[in-house]
């Protein structure tokens, strides 16, 4: 891969990640997963008083941007945050996003 290429991925991926935090529900949405090192949906639902069509849509906009993973158990689903992706493209994000200094 060429430096050019490199470059190009790197934008698309970084313009990805801008569109996932670019709305005051998913920011909601991180800020509530940095919080937690894994949550189940239930509870991001019952915490953010989200509908489960609404959480579902959100989460998979941040999960196509590879911000959170997702685990299966059972019937149940459980997401934690790629903590190093915000890291390489946001170094610092989740501790603004906490409150933090």
């Amino acid at each position: 891969m060429s430096i050019e290429e490199y470059q190009k991925s790197d934008d698309e991926e970084f313009a990805l990640i801008l569109q996932a935090i670019g709305e005051p529900t998913r920011l909601a949405v991180l800020r509530f997963f940095s919080m937690h090192e894994e949550t189940a949906v239930a509870d991001l639902n019952l915490a953010l008083n989200l509908s489960d069509s609404l959480s579902n849509h959100h989460r998979n906009i941040i999960h196509q941007a590879g911000l959170c993973t997702v685990r299966k158990e059972g019937r149940q689903k459980f997401i934690s945050l790629n903590r190093a992706k915000f890291e390489k493209f946001l170094p610092g994000f989740l501790e603004k996003l906490k409150g933090g200094n």
